[in-house]
């Protein structure tokens, strides 16, 4: 089996980040000029959609009921609503800070049968954010859980309890519903 490399110079040229099948669009992240490509199986053809800003691209994505969220090279939550070829950002009420450590913002997503996660890495321990993605208005104040000195390398949701795996374990907490 040979694979073939048929993108557009562009994306065969620089670093894909991540790889998302949303609502039958493959979409593709890669480090180029803020751009998100998506593929059309009609045309056989690889489309471009432009980001907010030029000098961002997707580093992490995740797909929740339609609606796509990535992280972008600056940490900023974008959200498209229509596949990736529109995006908006989508940080409202995204603690962003943390008194005694400076949190910066999220480094990737996770989409539960719930709650959409943000998870930050700082030196001193783990912020994990959540945020009811079926209630109207959500934000990201829901739930702000810091968790001192570890530090998170996975999330999953199984069996009505949040699994958090970390440099010191698996740790595990009862989701509220």
């Amino acid at each position: 089996m040979a694979f073939d490399n048929n993108l557009p110079f562009l994306i065969t040229y620089y670093f894909v980040y991540g790889l998302i099948n949303s609502q039958d669009t493959l979409l593709a992240s890669a480090a180029v000029n803020g751009t998100l490509y998506r593929y059309d199986f009609d045309s056989a053809q690889w489309l471009f959609s432009p980001l907010p800003n030029p000098r961002w691209f997707i580093v992490n994505m995740v797909t929740d009921n339609g609606v796509l969220h990535g992280i972008t090279n600056s940490q900023i939550i974008l959200r498209s609503e229509n596949n990736g070829v529109l995006w908006r950002t989508d940080s409202r009420d995204l603690k962003s800070s943390y008194p005694a450590i400076g949190a910066p913002p999220p480094q990737f997503l996770y989409t539960g049968s719930t709650w959409d996660y943000a998870v930050t890495n700082v030196s001193g321990g783990t912020w994990v954010k959540e945020r009811n993605w079926g209630a109207a208005g959500a934000t990201w104040s829901q739930g702000q859980d810091f968790q001192e000195i570890l530090r998170a390398n996975a999330i999953i949701e199984a069996g009505g309890s949040l699994f958090l795996g970390t440099d010191a374990g698996i740790y595990t907490l009862k989701i509220a519903q």
